[in-house]
């Protein structure tokens, strides 16, 4: 659906001095994608990596987000030209792509979603991004090009190191620190001081770069007016979060230490 994507989309809020927020989201049902976009919510990162969902799971998905005004993002399980093109081809507008250790890596990535001249990505008319229709077709190329976000996760002490060289890659505007998997890649807790430390290097270099970083709203010292994006955790850990509360606010409220009331037999036998 061709309408407003993603680096539009985030422009205009930080324009607003608004942090574009998401959330990632793995449940099945797309009704939870249509209820972050009508909650205010900015964007989903569709979770393709961590969830059992493929491009058919997924686009329910995208046309909850089309109709609530959500920004659908895909995480891809994989850096695969095929893998991204076919997220894409279902409205993805944006690719998060994990495990991203290098320029190299970064460059494949932002091929993957670019039509030639621009990339290697292959042109079919007849799907749900474009419409279905040749009718459509410029203007989706078009607007591909101009909005499409290629957002690689920076995961490993390898990709810090070579943070710098991947943010000079043509087409990547925003990189993800990931400060879960960052952590385990040096051996230490995620809200230990390295972990913040690592976040400051990322966002000073990607300044420098004049690119920018999303990160999750965990990170050790992040404060407002720094990341590009934030991302508010998982869909399905929220929700396990809250069924866990609600039963014990319940077993508070209604439990009775001196027993329940005993019904009384019938005839009083």
């Amino acid at each position: 659906m061709i309408g407003n994507g993603a680096r539009t989309r985030f422009t205009a809020l930080l324009d607003q001095g608004k942090v574009p927020l998401g959330m990632f989201v793995a449940c099945e049902d797309p009704a939870f994608t249509e209820i972050l976009g009508r909650s205010g919510y900015d964007f989903a990162i569709l979770d393709a990596e961590h969830s059992h969902m493929g491009p058919a799971d997924l686009l329910g998905h995208v046309r909850a987000a089309d109709v609530s005004g959500l920004v659908p993002v895909v995480r891809v399980w994989e850096n695969s030209r095929p893998l991204i093109q076919k997220f894409l081809d279902i409205g993805a507008e944006g690719i998060v792509v994990p495990h991203v250790d290098t320029a190299e890596q970064a460059a494949a990535a932002v091929a993957a979603t670019r039509f030639p001249p621009h990339g290697e990505r292959s042109i079919c008319p007849t799907n749900h991004a474009s419409g279905y229709s040749i009718a459509y077709w410029d203007a989706y190329r078009e607007h591909s090009l101009e909005n499409v976000l290629v957002i690689p996760i920076i995961e490993s002490a390898t990709a810090l190191e070579n943070l710098e060289s991947i943010l000079a890659v043509d087409g990547i505007d925003y990189v993800f620190f990931g400060p879960g998997d960052y952590s385990l890649s040096i051996g230490v807790a995620m809200d230990a001081p390295e972990v913040g430390l690592a976040w400051e290097r990322a966002r000073a270099l990607a300044r420098a770069a004049g690119k920018r970083v999303m990160t999750t709203d965990n990170v050790p010292g992040l404060s407002a007016g720094q990341a590009g994006a934030i991302v508010h955790g998982m869909d399905l850990m929220h929700v396990s979060e809250w069924a866990v509360g609600a039963v014990a606010a319940l077993r508070a409220r209604y439990d009775n230490p001196a027993g329940v009331d005993r019904l009384v037999p019938v005839g009083g036998q």
